[in-house]
């Protein structure tokens, strides 16, 4: 009976089958690899530099690039909780709730148990900073044939602001683990393990709760109420965080009213506004580095708006999700983040499949120089998102 199992299975094997399996275990092992060894250079780069010119950074080693400018703030949450911060000049408890809790949690758990929280920083963000690249790719073939997959994962692996927010100290790359992963189990129909993700994603940046519209649309349009009200899961997430802020500073809105701190030029108020009715801008008009840098987010504005209108050619919620990401950003965020957010609407990236794999080489090196660039620029604490 064993033998005659045996020779069924063989009869089954087929190695045209292996071989097609080892090529899709390839396919997604590449994109992981390149954007691996990339960090890799970047971040030897960066220490050379560090070493050459001292004088030029703040810090001595290159893993302090993942505790500057948000990825501080991670930090220092994760050593003492939403608390007011005793440095040399105290971060007011308010503040803090800018920040949403589950990544500096996930920083402080791992520190803890290895009793240090930037090498925690470290290593979960090198952790995440890989592990949506292969969620991307399978999400992507959900729509495109596994070349064209291959190739927007190269790009969007690659992108400068996506390479550099998923290699240092912030939480995209935690986020975009959670997104695409929730996502790909909506379209398994695995719907409560997709609606705990979902809660997660929007427990790590609060634009992940936009993710549950489409999910529900999806299900009641095909009658299935039940799935739509499972999708209500990160309701009661972010309700749960909102009543935790309350607790701490006695106000239900201490999380979006802590975003005054960092949101104060936004679009519509600080730029249309004056435009359309002749007030005074809020900057002078001889521009400062800074400033000027809003032109290359206004340019995102119109750039993604029209990528975004595309993207409802591969499917109806991949369309309504980027559209309201899209709209929350421009009304909510802070003008001078525009790359930085635009950059993790997921789908867009989706439009920018190549017929050709081998126009990838000339894409690598082109995308690998700019990543050298933006990271560097970074450690020198360049404002770039």
């Amino acid at each position: 009976m064993v033998h005659e199992k045996l020779r069924l299975s063989l009869d089954n094997f087929s190695f045209e089958g292996l071989k097609a399996q080892l090529r899709r275990v390839e396919r997604f092992i590449i994109p992981v690899v390149i954007v691996a060894i990339l960090k890799i250079l970047v971040f030897s780069w960066v220490q050379l530099a560090i070493n050459w010119h001292p004088d030029n950074f703040s810090f001595k080693f290159w893993w302090e690039t993942f505790t500057i400018w948000d990825g501080g703030w991670y930090n220092l949450i994760a050593q003492y909780g939403y608390e007011t911060i005793p440095l040399a000049t105290p971060l007011p408890m308010e503040q803090t709730f800018a920040f949403q809790p589950l990544f500096p949690a996930t920083i402080r758990g791992l520190g803890l148990l290895i009793g240090n929280f930037t090498a925690s920083q470290v290593i979960l963000n090198s952790i995440f900073g890989i592990t949506w690249i292969p969620l991307f790719q399978l999400v992507a073939e959900q729509y495109l044939d596994s070349d064209q997959a291959f190739s927007v994962t190269i790009v969007a692996s690659l992108f400068p602001t996506i390479f550099l927010f998923t290699s240092v100290g912030y939480n995209e790359g935690l986020f975009l683990t959670l997104v695409l992963a929730s996502y790909y189990l909506h379209l398994k129909r695995r719907h409560l393990y997709a609606s705990l993700l979902v809660a997660a994603a929007s427990l790590t940046r609060l634009l992940g709760i936009l993710l549950m519209v489409p999910m529900i649309l999806d299900s009641a349009r095909n009658r299935r109420f039940r799935e739509a009200l499972l999708y209500t899961l990160p309701v009661l997430a972010v309700a749960a965080w909102f009543c935790y802020g309350y607790l701490k500073t006695g106000n239900f809105f201490v999380v979006l009213e802590a975003q005054k701190y960092w949101g104060y030029r936004r679009f519509p108020t600080q730029y249309v506004l004056p435009t359309f009715f002749q007030t005074n801008p809020p900057f002078p008009f001889n521009l400062p580095f800074t400033e000027a840098f809003v032109g290359l987010a206004i340019c995102f504005v119109a750039i993604f708006f029209l990528l975004i209108l595309k993207i409802r050619e591969l499917d109806w919620k991949l369309a309504i999700y980027s559209i309201l990401t899209f709209v929350f950003v421009v009304c909510i965020g802070n003008i001078l983040s525009y790359p930085r957010y635009f950059s993790f609407i997921f789908p867009v990236w989706f439009l920018f499949r190549t017929k050709k794999n081998y126009w990838l080489i000339p894409i690598i090196l082109v995308l690998a120089f700019t990543d050298l660039i933006s990271m560097y620029l970074f450690a020198r604490w360049v404002f770039l998102g």
